[in-house]
C-alpha cells in the first residue's frame, strides 16, 4: 500500500481486514456473524470467510480469492 493511500485511509472510518473472503448466495439469511449480510427482493448475498462456509444454506459462491493482500 502506497503512503498516500495508507493516509486516505487512516483519515477516515474505513478498515482493511486482511485474510480470504467468499461471496456467496444463500436461501436463508443465517443467525451466525459474517463479514457482511445483504438481502433484497431477489437474493440473500453473504460475504463471509472460509471457514463459516458450512453453516450456510448455500445456492452458489465465487471462488475463493483475497479481498486484500497488502
Amino acid at each position: 500500500m502506497n503512503d498516500e493511500l495508507k493516509k486516505i485511509i487512516e483519515q477516515s472510518s474505513f478498515e482493511i481486514k486482511d485474510g480470504t473472503y467468499v461471496y456467496t448466495k444463500v436461501a436463508t439469511k443465517p443467525n451466525e456473524n459474517h463479514f457482511m449480510i445483504s438481502q433484497d427482493k431477489d437474493e440473500i448475498t453473504v460475504i463471509t470467510t472460509g471457514d463459516k462456509l458450512g453453516v450456510l444454506d448455500l445456492i452458489g459462491r465465487n471462488k475463493i480469492c483475497p479481498i486484500w493482500s497488502g
